[in-house]
């Protein structure tokens, strides 16, 4: 073994050591690898008293580890490996716990973001002058951020990517150009069409406002002759 490895082991074999040679004289019976060797229970009490007083994964796996060190340095063989590593798998279990993966985004949580971040309709941003104004602009950006990647399934890259003249106007909803895709191999532009609910703060409405608080005047039917402008990059300061 390697320098690292015995200093290591060597102060958890002197726990588990201790604790057999009590054990053993509970018994009546001498620590001795002759008893070790008769009974093997001893050697399986020491790395389950590691695992029920510590109770970490990392802990037991080490004794485990340094009591089947000593073990072999002393030429006794384990009848109870099996058991040895059993131990050290219950450990694993019990330490992992449930894995809580994250819910996805619904409909209803994008309805509810539109309905409180939505609200804001007023003038160009540059014509803001308070921070509250400005803070409900953000508000209102992340709010059509937020109901634009549902509808089009879109990545942060995506969104970044998007401008404000790659949205064709038309009274059923928009469509939306990406030219640039993470996973588009064929690297031709994609529409991506959003029907409008008629609801106040739709998707659609809320884009439309807030494309509007931007200074762009929306055509009714058509795109904006602007190719330079991002959508979701104005409003990036606190």
């Amino acid at each position: 073994k390697a320098e690292g490895t015995w200093r290591r082991y060597l102060p958890l074999w002197r726990k588990a050591r201790q604790y057999m040679a009590a054990k053993l004289l509970e018994n009546g019976k001498a620590f001795n690898c002759a008893n070790l060797r008769a009974d093997q229970r001893y050697i399986l009490a020491a790395v389950t008293h590691k695992y029920r007083s510590d109770n970490t994964l990392t802990g037991t796996n080490m004794m485990c580890c340094a009591v089947k060190w000593a073990m072999k340095l002393n030429n006794i063989e384990l009848d109870h490996e099996f058991h040895l590593n059993a131990i050290v798998q219950v450990a694993r279990l019990e330490r992992s716990g449930v894995v809580s993966k994250k819910k996805g985004i619904t409909a209803s949580h994008v309805r509810q973001v539109c309905d409180a971040w939505g609200n804001v309709d007023r003038l160009p941003y540059h014509a803001f002058s308070s921070a509250a104004d400005k803070r409900g602009l953000r508000y209102l950006m992340m709010a059509a951020a937020i109901g634009v990647g549902f509808m089009t399934l879109c990545r942060f890259s995506d969104l970044a990517t998007m401008c404000v003249g790659g949205i064709f106007w038309c009274e059923e909803g928009v469509q939306i150009c990406l030219t640039i895709r993470k996973n588009n191999q064929q690297g031709t532009p994609e529409w991506h069409p959003i029907a409008d609910s008629g609801r106040p703060n739709s998707v659609v409405a809320v884009l439309r406002r807030y494309v509007r608080s931007l200074g762009f005047v929306i055509p009714s039917l058509g795109c904006i002759d602007n190719r330079r402008s991002f959508l979701f990059r104005p409003v990036t300061y606190d």
